[in-house]
């Protein structure tokens, strides 16, 4: 009955919306990532060296060396490649998003679209059951008063077109509402195969 749920449920769950989330969330690490070729880099070295000597006073001496060290890089200029990268990164980034809040929107509006219709439709179905009531009425006055000698079987004709225009619009407002329900459900990713059996049983 709350518009905000439905909406809410239809981006939660919606295929092109989530693959899309994914992409501006895949863009924004590669923003970082670019913008980290202007942060220094620290390195540990690890060496160690095995050397051996041959002399008269130690033969065959072998010699173990190790070394351990931290080495700082600090990029100061690279021809403007790493700059360029991130305004690439920066610019791909604003298309997805703006992509994003487009589809957002636009899947926002066709719930509320649809949330109406379904709304509109159950009202009109309402006056148009009790149109068909009267117009069923109608029929059987007509029909009573051919009998009763006050009226033809002109009005009767007329009284049995008029309850099967009444008849025609009803079906097609209950096939309205149903279109639009399994519409809005399948925008809020509800539409399974119980709610498309309960279809089936209406039709």
């Amino acid at each position: 009955e709350d518009l905000t749920d439905w909406i809410a449920n239809a981006e939660a769950n919606s295929p092109d919306l989530l693959a899309l989330t994914a992409q501006v969330s895949a863009a924004r690490w590669e923003v970082r990532r670019s913008a980290s070729a202007f942060l220094p880099t620290a390195d540990i070295i690890v060496q160690k060296s095995l050397s051996e000597s041959d002399n008269i006073v130690n033969p065959n001496a072998r010699y173990v060396n190790g070394q351990i060290g931290v080495q700082l890089s600090m990029p100061i200029y690279t021809g403007g490649y790493n700059s360029a990268k991130v305004r690439q990164s920066k610019s791909s980034l604003r298309e997805l998003e703006a992509r994003y809040e487009g589809m957002r929107r636009k899947l926002a509006l066709q719930v509320e679209r649809e949330f109406n219709a379904i709304g509109q439709a159950i009202l009109k179905i309402e006056a148009l059951e009790q149109a068909s009531r009267s117009a069923e009425q109608a029929l059987l006055s007509n029909q009573k008063g051919v009998i009763a000698g006050t009226r033809s079987q002109l009005d009767v004709l007329d009284a049995e077109e008029k309850r099967a225009n009444v008849r025609l619009e009803l079906t097609r407002e209950r096939v309205g509402y149903i279109m639009a329900r399994m519409r809005l459900l399948s925008l809020s990713g509800q539409l399974d195969e119980e709610e498309i059996s309960r279809v089936n049983s209406w039709l």
